[in-house]
């Protein structure tokens, strides 16, 4: 049951579909715009970014897209003064408004600093599609660094195989993720990687558990 849901969870997590660098100039899909623009930040490709996604109603189709929307918007208003006037200029969809709203009130609670390093906000999957969304953003190096400090929090768990908790599942989503977007952005892969730790007893620790399952999938 557990790999059940694993699967379910890792398949529900938003990762924007790799796509060659040499490709980013010539844009193409929305997403594959996003998915490197921090590679060569700019204001004016960040507000084409949003416009296009608005208008493809990528949010409107795939639900999944809207958490990792919202961390985008989040980290070009975060670092760029002046662009959250010029992204409510923009001729928006009401699904890409949500993103924006939620966005802009994230930033009233908590400061920009705060969600880029706090593991404790990583609450569910949908933390972590938040956190990838603003690196897509910014790149900033803190947030791989954030999500496997989230990992290394949380990593240890002594429930047998059949009763890992809600907890285990979302920090296996975050090792996921971080091994995943290790594949396309080599400033993730020093945060991807763990060493495999025991109790001192033998019990089976989230990290080996994740790994057998992997290995078995």
């Amino acid at each position: 049951m557990i790999k059940k849901i694993l699967y379910i969870f890792l398949l529900g997590i938003l990762f924007i579909k790799p796509v060659n660098a040499s490709d980013i100039n010539g844009y193409g899909h929305p997403s594959d715009m996003m998915t490197y623009y921090y590679q060569n930040k700019d204001l004016g490709q960040a507000l084409d970014i949003i416009q296009k996604m608005s208008d493809s109603q990528i949010l409107e189709h795939n639900e999944h897209s809207f958490t990792p929307m919202i961390g985008f918007v989040l980290g070009i208003i975060g670092e760029n003064e002046g662009s959250e006037e010029k992204i409510h200029q923009l001729l928006l969809s009401p699904e890409m408004k949500k993103c924006v709203h939620v966005a802009e009130s994230l930033l009233e609670q908590y400061s920009f600093e705060v969600i880029l390093t706090d593991p404790d906000k990583i609450q569910d999957e949908r933390g972590l599609d938040l956190l990838w969304g603003v690196f897509a953003a910014t790149g900033n190096p803190k947030i791989p660094e954030t999500i496997h400090n989230f990992v290394e929090n949380n990593k240890i768990s002594k429930a047998p195989a059949g009763e890992k908790n809600r907890q285990d599942v979302v920090v296996m989503s975050a090792i996921w993720s971080l091994e995943s977007n290790a594949e396309q952005h080599d400033i993730v892969k020093p945060y991807a990687e763990f060493p495999v730790q025991s109790d001192g007893k033998g019990d089976q620790n989230i990290i080996t558990f994740y790994k057998e399952i992997r290995k078995n999938k």
